[in-house]
């Protein structure tokens, strides 16, 4: 029976990844946009997210000082109010870090990300390079910057709550064991989304379920999370791909694609697509109890894109 049983999920798991090989088109998608005005007397929740930086290049720290741009209420951005900044894995390429006194913690976080405009929590996971090291040396690691690096475990979640009340819960997985099995993650992940009371759920890995870039559809994920996140989460956000990319919406979830703040290169356009820029940048969130919005910011051009991705 229990044969059985692993060849017919065996057969569903190609089923579901050659399902996931739809046509698409290598290029662009930068639709025209109105930047986001917000709204006098609500409140929001304010922060930016990363992915992929860790590649000690010119454009990751160019990157890094746009996110000081912005971040700093300059120019356009004078409604800013960034409390926290999101790091979407792959912190340290090419093969992670080998302790918490490893020299690249200097070079590619600490010495780049060291405009005291930033210094707040960056809550960070583990990307498929930061395996290629000492994962427990990212898990303990304390910045002596205001304890900026943050991750208390492999996966995790955390709580924000607006003064109106509204409550954001974010969880942040390790994509790498669930890629390869993590029955204990699936559970916790599926549990918590269930058990959440929050107007807003939003979840973050490092490998994206879908995209049009040159990793594509991750057909293992998708068999594994999607069922999970349906109807639950409001977005999924990840990076693994160096371009940013908006796709969705698949059973009311958004899926974004944001690794490109290191390095970029070429991405795709298909069924899904919203949004697809193959350039380094980042973007920028602001929720509030009736909307979520998110600002794709370019590296060498400031905000090009603006969405309302979601209103309640």
């Amino acid at each position: 029976m229990r044969i059985i049983l692993l060849k017919i999920f065996y057969i569903f798991f190609l089923l579901m990844l050659f399902s996931c090989q739809e046509n698409f088109s290598s290029g662009e998608l930068i639709p025209a946009s109105v930047d986001y005005v917000k709204t006098g007397g609500t409140d929001y929740l304010e922060f930016i997210a990363y992915g992929d930086a860790g590649k000690g290049s010119s454009d990751q720290q160019l990157t890094a000082d746009e996110m000081s741009y912005y971040v700093a209420n300059s120019g356009v951005y004078v409604d800013n109010s960034i409390t926290f900044i999101i790091n979407l894995g792959d912190s340290f390429y090419d093969d992670g870090v080998t302790s918490t006194i490893d020299p690249l913690w200097n070079t590619l976080f600490e010495d780049v990300y060291n405009s005291t405009i930033l210094d707040m929590p960056f809550y960070s996971i583990l990307g498929n390079h930061d395996y290629r090291g000492n994962i427990d040396a990212q898990l303990d690691y304390v910045s002596p910057n205001n304890d900026r690096w943050l991750m208390p475990n492999r996966y995790y979640s955390i709580s924000k709550i607006l003064l109106d009340g509204t409550k954001i819960d974010f969880f942040f997985l390790d994509t790498e064991l669930l890629f390869y099995g993590d029955a204990e993650q699936l559970v916790w992940i599926d549990e918590s989304l269930s058990n959440s009371t929050a107007h807003w759920k939003i979840v973050l890995g490092h490998r994206p379920l879908y995209s049009y870039g040159s990793h594509g559809m991750n057909g293992a994920l998708i068999a594994r999370l999607q069922p999970i996140l349906n109807n639950r989460a409001d977005l999924y956000m990840s990076g693994h791909e160096h371009d940013i990319q908006i796709l969705g919406p698949l059973y009311d979830v958004y899926h974004i694609v944001n690794g490109s703040a290191g390095s970029s290169r070429t991405t795709g356009v298909g069924d899904l697509t919203i949004f697809a820029a193959g350039r380094t940048g980042f973007m920028g969130f602001l929720i509030s109890n009736n909307e979520l919005v998110c600002r794709v910011i370019e590296t060498s051009s400031g905000v090009i894109y603006t969405q309302i991705l979601k209103s309640k």
